[in-house]
This record gives C-alpha cells, sequence and structure tokens, in this order.
C-alpha cells in the first residue's frame, strides 16, 4: 500500500500542488516540502481530537474525485475560493495551524508562516481525496476505524 505521501504526489495531488504553487508564486517543490512537514502534525492534531475526527471523516467519504479534480481546474482563477479553503482551514484546525505552520517555518530556510498556511489550507481537497483512497484501501469502515488509521498514518508519514 502506498503512503499518503506518495499518494499525494500521485496525478491529482501533483496537479493540486502544481496549481497551488502557481497561485502564492512558489515553487512545485517548496509546496511538496510543505506538505512532507505539515501533513503529519496535522493529522497527529485531528487524530487525537474526536471531533475533528468525525468532521473530517465526514467530509472525505462525501467527496467525489472528478469534484476535486474541477475544483483545482477552476481554483486558479477565484480568488474567492482560495480565501474560502484558508478560512475553512483555520476554522477546522483552529489554534494548531500556527503549531504546523511554526514547525513548516523552523523546518524550512525562506518558508513564511503565510506561505506554509496557504499552502496546507489550498491542499486541503487534494489531501482529503488522498485520505479517503488510502482509507478505502485499509478497508476502513466507520469513525472509529478511520481514527485508528489516522493515528497510523500519522506515525508513518
Amino acid at each position: 500500500m502506498a503512503s499518503l505521501m506518495q499518494k499525494m504526489l500521485e496525478d491529482a495531488a501533483k496537479q493540486a500542488m502544481e496549481i497551488t504553487a502557481q497561485i502564492f508564486g512558489m515553487e512545485t517543490e517548496t509546496v511538496a516540502k510543505i506538505l512532507q512537514v505539515g501533513l503529519p502534525m496535522q493529522i497527529q492534531f485531528i487524530s487525537e481530537n474526536s471531533d475533528m475526527v468525525k468532521q473530517l471523516y465526514k467530509e472525505v467519504f462525501a467527496m467525489m474525485p472528478e469534484e476535486v479534480q474541477a475544483f483545482y481546474r477552476d481554483l486558479a482563477e477565484d480568488e474567492d475560493a482560495v480565501d474560502r479553503l484558508i478560512e475553512d482551514y483555520k476554522r477546522f484546525m483552529g489554534a494548531t495551524v500556527d503549531a504546523i505552520n511554526d514547525a513548516v517555518t523552523e523546518e524550512l530556510d525562506g518558508v513564511t508562516d503565510v506561505e506554509a498556511m496557504q499552502t496546507m489550507a489550498t491542499m486541503q481537497p487534494a489531501a482529503k481525496e488522498a485520505v479517503k483512497a488510502e482509507a478505502e484501501a485499509a478497508g476502513v469502515e466507520d469513525v472509529k476505524a478511520f481514527r485508528g488509521w489516522l493515528r497510523s498514518e500519522g506515525e508513518v508519514i
């Protein structure tokens, strides 16, 4: 089974990373590095909060892959959509956004906390799509199993 980060680097997520980089004037490699630092922390924070696990489970399993691909095709032309993603991310992650941003900026020279937050927020639909594919492949069928799977993924990434 592919790891979650490997899944993120596949075609749909790769397109999302390229569009995210384009929107914020970064290199695609920088977006990938931000995800490599921030995504494991995000998964850890979510897996420790049962309300966040339930919300993520609901969102992940309601998604259709075609929706995510179409979303990223249109995203570069819709500043309001980018702003909504950022606000949704900040609302969902709460105070943990600062911890994730701090970890990213400490690990990656030249990356600002704003770039870290924008990247993590904009990549949420692609990350959720990757989570869904990997959770389904692991046989996750309910919220409790999803939480356990998230904890184990957070340790592996």
